[in-house]
């Protein structure tokens, strides 16, 4: 079962932010968001800061996610350089395949 520092970081990196991105974006300290992937729980105003950052919905950081069976397939490694190669995209396409991905992750 994937855990929810795993959903955070990795719907981070869907979006090929970094963790001072998603700070920028949520008004949440750089430092709480790294302790948030090493485990911590996010709470409160906080959850709700990185759902709607990163556009998810507040149940998917509560529940099993598909993103486990997306990975499943891939190393860290070569998830990290397929991640590299969709940010290469043009925007356009690279909305296409986020499209893409929200819709197999329920986003």
């Amino acid at each position: 079962m994937i855990t929810l520092k795993e959903k955070i970081r990795a719907a981070r990196k869907l979006r090929g932010w970094t963790q001072k991105k998603l700070s920028e974006k949520t008004g949440i300290a750089q430092t709480v968001i790294a302790r948030y992937e090493n485990g911590i729980i996010p709470f409160g105003k906080n959850l709700d800061k990185l759902c709607v950052a990163l556009e998810i919905p507040k149940n998917s950081l509560s529940s099993q996610s598909q993103i486990s069976e997306i990975k499943s397939g891939f190393n860290e490694i070569e998830f990290d350089r397929r991640l590299k190669k969709l940010r290469r995209l043009p925007p356009e396409k690279q909305k296409i395949v986020n499209d893409f991905i929200a819709i197999i992750l329920g986003l």
